[in-house]
Formats: structure tokens, sequence, C-alpha cells
């Protein structure tokens, strides 16, 4: 329906010839290649198909060889054919539009361009083969031209956008797309578009505005696209005020180019200047219908743009692409990834074939994409390093117990001859033990003996002591009598101060009682017993002359050796008179009376002291023996004390070395008891060593074919859900298995591919949940649990989806359909709580706001994972 040709087409091709400058075509052979290249992009990149393509050049070169018959044919078609204007510029930094001169030196500027892309924008991972490289300098050809818009049709996934942004970058544009959410409308279309005028019509910043036909989610989109692509006037995209604004932002512009600047001319500057500098490139897939349609219904997408349709990967290409991403696997030699890679171009160049002859026999529809050949890559990459680790962990349990029952092996013998230098050692403490027994009863005799011996002693010294005690007992009762009496004579003294004792030495003639008071004080005092002749008042009144001296010699008074004549005569004397008595004598004199009282009392104590010092003497002599005794039994405690430490020391050696015999004992035991248990476990898994042995050995040549095992494995749930048993069977057995064992690369022979990617146990837990058994069923299953991508079940007797709920609901399983109401919440909820999601009775057309959920699109900020679902970043969950 595109294959119309009109007056567009030549002006395109004049406006690319046009591009020559003539410092650098100087030859008329490289005019003669610009026209070729140029005719090719016009024409030959609208053809869709090989045939048509082929056709095309077959008229090219006719054309080429009846109008260029000056030049040699291999020199006017020599390949690469391809002009570019980013690889050298002017001096005035014009780009210079010239051919490469090697797909080298193309590959080396866009791989530089690629890299300054990734430091500055999001990372994309291309491969640039040769039709990649090809299809960049199309698009910055398109887009670098004035009013230059590009139609890029291909099947999802052929890397439109991706290299459109490459192409952009290149050409130094900003790069603008929508993000549909599912509120997006006109409204919000229209505000970017109006957006974008400002952009590119105020500011002067070159845009490519990028968009694919899963983003218009309504169809007048497509009135306003068509509207800029034709005339670059939007009727409804502005407000009257919102025109005077733009007339006004480019009215200096208008000037200085020598415009007037009347409101028509401003208005036809501005949207000049619009179309010059805003580039739409529209990405579409000629998928069904749709493009037909809307073709036919918006001319302008055909007759305003240059189309570029992308052809299916060509063999180089997925080569190139296989080559780049199985380089990064290790332990694969170079020739057998070499093969690897030939054989995955292979597989999808045969389900290609394949989908042709399954639309041919069952009339169904399966499209190979270069999505899928990527899926497949990535999928065998994750895959073949899931099967390695698990491999790797049945091989180290293996390997960790062969060591341990080598490890035990070792561990007997060493147990043998443990326990014989342990029974040594228990043998050696026996004797040890025996023989301390000995001397603690040796030593227990001797300490024995000298206990015995000193008992009478201890008896004795007990029995003297009791004695003691109890004449000191006797002696302090008769010292209590005596201290009242010394306390009275004390308090006799202490009644007599100076002035009493001055006014009774001023008595002329006192009483006769007072007197003799006087006196009997005089023969009490008498040095040495001398009772002095005079003991008339004078010699009293002398004796108190000094006061003080004479009543400090009474305090001081040695009671305890009162002579005992001085005593004697005392009591003939003065103390056998009724009247000399303190009571009487107070009458006559208080301080005579306070002398009495002493004289008295001292007399008293003297004689009951004469009573107690001779028992005070014995006492002293009883405690001088006992002390003795207390000695003589100290030394004889002191060297049984002695002895009974070394006995007890003995005693703790022997418990010592009981401890130390039970534990050499006790280790020796368990040392026999681990021998026996080793012995018995070596014993016991001889027969599991082999065999465990045997096994590692085995995974040794597992772990090589997982190679092919996994590669097969990869591209059965990469590309066989959508046929039947039939063409599963063909492809799978008599052609990719086929080919790898051609191309030898290792796998399992009559491998099972359904015992790879499932074990019996999870497919018995699939038939209780509601699979069928059926063997399609089976590989159904085995391919959606093992699928990167999410699945699409088409399912009318819905085994497949009462399977799906059987299984998932445990998981909380939301079912959900487009058409109701505020679904997205429940996709976010889902995505976040990485909840499963059913969505039924989809249609042909995805929501563009699901597009980012189907295709699994993640960003990475630092180590949080990213899902862009409309205009909402939700944090992703892995378990989703």
């Amino acid at each position: 329906f595109h294959y119309q040709w009109n007056l567009r087409e030549l002006t395109n091709l004049a406006q690319g010839l046009c591009r020559m400058i003539s410092q650098n075509y100087t030859e008329p052979l490289q005019a003669a290649r610009l026209w070729i290249h140029e005719v090719e992009r016009v024409f030959l990149d609208r053809m869709i198909n090989d045939t048509d393509a082929q056709r095309f050049c077959e008229i090219r070169e006719s054309v080429s060889k009846k109008y260029f018959n000056e030049f040699k044919l291999d020199e006017l078609d020599a390949r690469p054919l391809i002009m570019t204007g980013f690889l050298n510029f002017t001096p005035d930094d014009m780009p210079i539009y010239e051919a490469v001169s090697s797909f080298d030196e193309l590959k080396k500027k866009l791989d530089q361009e690629l890299a300054s892309h990734n430091e500055t924008n999001a990372v994309m991972e291309l491969v640039l083969f040769q039709q990649a490289m090809e299809h960049v300098t199309r698009i910055t050809r398109i887009i670098g031209l004035p009013r230059g818009n590009a139609m890029l049709v291909g099947v999802g996934g052929s890397g439109k956008q991706s290299l459109a942004r490459l192409a952009s970058f290149i050409c130094q544009y900003e790069v603008f797309q929508i993000s549909v959410t599912s509120t997006y409308g006109v409204t919000d279309f229209k505000e970017n578009l109006l957006a974008l005028y400002i952009k590119a019509g105020i500011k002067s910043c070159p845009v490519t505005f990028l968009m694919t036909d899963g983003q218009i989610v309504q169809e007048r989109f497509l009135v306003y696209i068509n509207d800029y692509l034709s005339c670059g006037f939007i009727p409804d995209l502005m407000t009257p005020e919102d025109k005077d604004n733009m007339c006004n932002g480019v009215r200096n512009e208008c000037k200085a180019a020598g415009v007037l600047d009347t409101p028509e001319n401003l208005w036809d500057y501005f949207i000049d200047k619009v179309r010059r500098l805003l580039h739409f490139c529209l990405c579409f897939s000629p998928v069904g219908d749709k493009f037909r349609i809307r073709a036919r219904n918006f001319p302008a997408l055909i007759n305003n743009t240059v189309i570029d349709w992308f052809q299916p990967w060509p063999h180089e290409a997925l080569l190139s692409v296989a080559g780049f991403f199985l380089k990064d696997i290790r332990n694969i030699p170079d020739d057998v990834r070499e093969n690897m890679r030939f054989h995955m171009a292979f597989v999808h160049l045969a389900v290609t074939d394949a989908s042709v002859l399954y639309l041919e026999q069952d009339r169904r529809y399966n499209y190979t994409t270069p999505k899928s050949y990527l899926e497949l890559i990535s999928l065998y990459k994750s895959l073949l390093a899931e099967k390695r680790r698990d491999l790797a962990n049945q091989r180290e349990r293996l390997e960790s117990g062969v060591a341990k029952i080598a490890q035990a092996s070792a561990q007997v013998f060493d147990l043998q001859v443990n326990l014989r230098q342990e029974q040594i050692i228990v043998e050696e403490k026996k004797a040890a033990t025996d023989k301390l027994i000995v001397n603690i009863g040796r030593e227990k005799a001797v300490v024995d003996e000298a206990v015995e011996g000193s008992r009478a002693d201890e008896e004795a010294a007990a029995t003297m002591s009791e004695e003691v005690q109890a004449f000191q007992a006797e002696c302090e009762e008769d010292l209590k009598a005596a201290e009242p009496v010394i306390a009275e004579a004390m308090a006799a003294l202490n009644s007599l101060d100076k002035k009493s004792l001055g006014e009774l030495k001023s008595f002329g003639s006192p009483a006769a009682e007072v007197v003799a008071v006087a006196a009997s004080c005089i023969v009490l005092t008498a040095p040495g017993g001398k009772i002095p002749k005079d003991l008339s008042w004078n010699a009293g009144k002398k004796m108190m002359n000094n006061v003080d001296q004479f009543l400090k010699g009474l305090q001081d008074f040695d009671k305890d050796n009162l002579p005992e004549i001085c005593c004697a005569q005392v009591e003939k004397q003065f103390m056998s008179n009724p009247n000399f008595n303190p009571d009487y004598i107070r009458n006559k004199s208080g301080a005579a009376a306070g002398l009495c009282a002493w004289v008295v009392n001292i007399c008293k104590y003297f004689r009951i002291y004469q009573v107690v010092a001779p028992k005070r003497a014995a006492l002293g002599e009883a405690n001088r023996k006992l002390e003795g005794a207390n000695k003589k039994l100290t030394g004889i405690r002191a060297k049984v004390g002695e002895l009974q430490a070394r006995v007890a020391a003995l005693e703790e050696n022997l418990m010592q070395a009981t401890a130390d015999k039970n534990n050499a004992i006790a280790q020796a035991d368990k040392t026999q008891q681990k021998a026996n248990l080793a012995d018995r476990l070596v014993n016991g898994l001889s027969s599991e060593n082999k065999r465990w042995g045997k096994a590692i050995d085995e995974f040794a040549v597992m772990e090589e074919k997982l190679v092919g095992d996994v590669l097969l494995a990869s591209s059965f749930v990469s590309y066989l859900g959508p046929f039947n048993s039939k063409f599963r069977k063909s492809l799978f057995t008599e052609k990719w298995e086929k080919d790898v064992i051609e191309r030898a690369i290792p796998m399992t022979e009559d491998l099972k591919v359904l015992d790879l990617l499932s074990s019996d146990a999870s497919r018995a837990q699939w038939a209780n949940q509601g699979l069928p058994t059926d063997p399609l069923s089976v590989e159904n299953g085995a391919i959606m649990t093992n699928a990167a991508r999410h699945s699409l079940m088409i399912d009318p007797q819905l085994q497949g989806i009462n399977w799906i709920i059987n299984r998932e609901t445990p998981n909380g399983l939301k079912v959900i359909q487009l058409s109701q109401a505020k679904y997205i919440d429940v996709v976010e909820r889902c995505i976040e709580n990485g909840t499963p999601l059913l969505i039924e009775n989809m249609k042909e057309d995805i929501d563009a706001v699901l597009d980012p959920v189907v295709s699994r699109t993640l960003i990475r900020r630092g180590r949080t994972v990213l899902m862009r679902l409309g205009d909402k970043e939700v944090e992703y969950d892995s378990n989703f």
C-alpha cells in the first residue's frame, strides 16, 4: 500500500544530491555513487521483503548500466555504499556528507558515540552489527535534514527505538517520548506537543519526538501528527494568546533574518523553524491491519515521512549478537562457543521457517522477532548459571561426604594411635595413684600416733585451765568486795578541796576527834612504816602545810603496799573509838570527816587485800604453769597440724591423681568408642564412597554437557510455546538436536528436556493443582515456569487458567480484567508486593501503560529496582 511514488520521492532524491560539497566531490564517480545511495535510501528502504528488494536492485543495476556506462560496475557498486554526515566536518563545523571507507571505520565511530551516550543517558547495550549500523546512518540522514521525519517500520524488538535514540544523540538532538498513563488523553498529548513547539520554535532546541504505535492510546493523536507532518500547523493546538506569545518569541530572529515582522510573517517563520528543528520519529509495527488502516486514514504518515523498513535480522546479525552476549560465559571452549552462536542463529531461522509452514498448515500465526532471539540468549545464560549452581551444590555435597569418609578413615588410624598412648598414660596414672595411697597410709599412721600422744597433754592442759579459771573467778569475786571501799575512799578524797583543808589547817585547838583524824593520816602515810612519835595537832598541821601536795599524796597513796604496823595502829588507836566515824566528825569539820572516811576505807581495803594477795600470787603461779602447758600443747598441736597438713596434701594429691586417672580412663574409653564408631562408619560407607566418587566424576561430565543440554532447553522454552506437538517434535528432535550433534556441542545422549526443566515431584504437584497430564500440557507447564517473560495463554478450555489459579492462590493471586475500573492500582500493588497477577480476557491490543510490565523493563537506581507504570515509578519486587 505504500508502494506509491510521486514527486516527493524525486524531491528527496534531489535533496540528497544537493548535499554534495564541491571540495569533497571532485570525481564524477563520487556523484554517481551518491545518486545510487540516495536512490536506495528513498526507494529500497521501503521494500518490505527480500523479493521486492532484489527486484529493485535488478532495476537499479540496469539503469546504472544504461546511464553510467563510463564507469566500471564493480567500482560503481563497491560496498559499503553508505553516506553519512557525522564522520567529518568542514573548518566551520559543517558536516561533510560523504561515503564511509569501511564498516570498521563506521563501527569505531558508532561505538564511540554509543559509549558517550551511555555516560550521560540510560545505558543501552547495543550490538552494532552491519544492519544496525546501516539503520543508524539512515535515521541520521533523515532527521539530520530540515523537516526530516522518519517512519521506522519493524516488528517489536527490532531495535527501532534504541537506534533512533543513538541517531538523535549523534545529531545532538534531545529525545522526547510521552509517558502514557491510565488517564493519558488528547489534552495531555496536546500539552506535550505545545511544549515541543515552544522548545523548538522559541528555545531553538532541536528535538526528536520518538513515538511508538503502542503509545497511540487514542486515534485522535494521529490527527495532530498528520497535521504536523503535512504542514506543521495544528489548528486547535494553541489559543490566540499562545499564538501571540510564539510570534513575539521569534520577532527578533525574524527581524535579524530581514523579514518584515508582520503577524503572518512571524507565524510563518515560527512554523518553519519548528518544522526545521522538531523531527518526528515514528516506530510502527507492520503486524496486523492497524498500520495499513492508519496509513490510509492519515496519508501524511506515508507521504511526509521517509520510511526505513526494518527487515528481519540477517544471519550475520544473529551471529554477532549471540557472540557478544555469550563471551561472558565462563568455562566454555572457544570452538564450542563459536558453534553455539551458529546454533542459536540456526534455531532462530528454523523457527522463522517453521512459522511460515505453521501458518500454511494450521492457519496460526507465530512471529519470531529479534526480541525472541535476545530472550533466548538471556534465558540460556540464566538457566545455565542456575543448573551449574545446582550441579555444583550436588557435587559439593558428595565431595564433602567423600572427604569426610577419607577424614574418618584417617581418624581411625589416629584414634588407634591415640588410644595406645592413652592406655599407657592410664597405667602410669594407676601406678602413681597406688603409690600415693601407700604414702598416705604411712603418713596417717604417724599422725595418729602423734595425736594419741598429745591427747594426755591436751587433757592436763584442759584441767589446769579449768582450775585456773575457777581460782581466777574466786579472786575476782574477792576483789569485787574491795571495789566499793576504794570507791568510798576516793569519794571522800573527792569531797576535799583546798579551801576545806585550808579551813581545817587553820583550827587552833580542834576537837579531839579532829586531832585523831590528823594523827591517823600521819600514821598511814608514815614512810616505810616508821610511825613518828609526834602525833599532835601541830604535827598534823605541818603535814597539811602544803595542801595541794598533801591532797595529791592521798590520791596517789599506794594502798596495796600499806605497812601492816601502820594499819594495825590506826585500827587499835583510832578506829576502836566509836566516835571515829565520818558522820560524827562531820559535825566538827567536813574536811576532817572526809579524811576520816578515807582512813577507814583504806584500812578496810588493806585488810581485804591481805586476803586476796596470796590468792593472786597463787593465781599467777597457776597462770605461769598453764602458759607453759599451753606452749607445750601449742608445739604439739603445730607438729600434729603439720603432719595433718601433709596428710591433707597427700589426700588432695590422691584425689587429683584419682581424677586424672579417671579422666584418662574416660578419655581412653571415649577414644575407643570414637574409633569403633568411625570404623563402623568407614566400613558401612565403603560402598557409598565408591558410588559417590563415581558420581563426582559423572558430575564433571554432566557439567560439560550442560552447555548443550541447556542450549536445547532454552530454545525449547523460548520458541516452542506457540507450536503444537507435531511442530515441536519436528523442530526439537529433527533439527535442533541434529544440529547440536553435528556441531559437536557437548550434550546428553537421548536428552529428555522435561527432566532438565522440571522434576518428577514438580510435575506431580502440577497434576494435583489441576494441570492435565498429557505431554503437551506438561511441556506448557515447564515452559511457563522457566520462561523469563510473562506467559500469554491461549486457553479456550480454561485448563491452564484453572491450574494457575490453584497454583498461585496460596501466594495471594490477583485476577483482573483490563475493562474493570482502577485496575492499574491492583497492578501497582502486585508489583510492589511481589504478588502473582492474572489478566483475563486480553484483547489484541495491550494498554500502553502495561508495556513496561509486559516487557519487564526495569530501572536501577543504586540498590533500588523500579518499574515505570505510566507516570509513576513503582518499586519492583523480584517475586512479581
